[in-house]
């Protein structure tokens, strides 16, 4: 089994759901939001003007403005998402972000090494799976690059996730040249950046620390302990109404 850090936690977070989701593979019927699609889009065009740029176009504001317009009207479906009805709202919310982004993009200096990519750490045999929004250099440091749609984060609040921390572990073990790494989280919405910078010294407990994570979750898939953990939640499970029939079952 290839680990995540959303499936590691999905198990400290409710075993149940776990099970259901990874163990047994419960087929759901779940749509997508307005919300997730949004954050899709604007990722496809922010990897896009950056993948352009290093091929030496720097393409003009009211072409991406189209590209964004063309990618939204191809891919929306209203049927498949929840909270449609505040499309147009979004769509409108995308023209600014982009427009106040371009400003940044237009003066962003960094070297683009890749963009939307998937790898594994290796844990000893156990595969740990990240993906990496876009990974620059700036003056001779890495930079791991997230773009986010979602409600801001603290410096404190992020420097506590060990998932900036694997980030950071993948780029040293893969660039023997990288003495630091800079963690930059782009909050889209309001324009607004965290980052935090670290040295090899701040990841060597790291790949032990997930390790331990994964063993915990093995030992309760071999052990069969799943217990449902009730919380505000569960109101917004999948598997909510598969819990209730199995709780009326005992």
């Amino acid at each position: 089994m290839a680990w995540s850090y959303s499936k590691i936690e999905s198990y400290f977070q409710c075993p149940q759901k776990f099970r259901l989701r990874y163990i047994e593979k419960v087929p759901t019927e779940t749509k997508g939001t307005i919300h997730t699609f949004f954050g899709t889009m604007l990722h496809n065009v922010i990897e896009r003007m950056y993948l352009e740029r290093e091929k030496g176009r720097i393409s003009s504001l009211n072409i991406i403005w189209n590209l964004f317009e063309n990618e939204w009207k191809n891919e929306f479906r209203k049927d498949e998402l929840l909270f449609s009805e505040k499309e147009p709202e979004f769509f409108l919310e995308g023209k600014r972000i982009i427009q106040e982004f371009y400003k940044k993009f237009l003066s962003d200096k960094s070297k683009t090494l890749f963009t939307e990519t998937q790898f594994f750490l290796d844990l000893e045999g156990k595969q740990y799976c990240i993906r990496i929004d876009r990974l620059s250099k700036t003056d001779g440091v890495f930079e791991v690059r997230d773009y986010k749609t979602g409600k801001p984060k603290t410096r404190s609040e992020l420097l506590r996730d060990y998932q900036l921390k694997a980030y950071a572990l993948w780029v040293f073990e893969n660039y023997q040249d990288a003495r630091k790494v800079r963690l930059i989280w782009h909050y889209l919405r309001n324009m607004y950046d965290v980052d935090i910078e670290l040295a090899r010294k701040d990841v060597k407990e790291t790949k032990a620390f997930i390790k331990q994570r994964i063993d915990s979750v093995e030992k309760a898939i071999v052990e069969d302990r799943f217990p449902a953990v009730k919380s505000p939640l569960c109101n917004y499970c999948d598997f909510l109404e598969i819990c209730k029939e199995r709780e009326t079952k005992r």
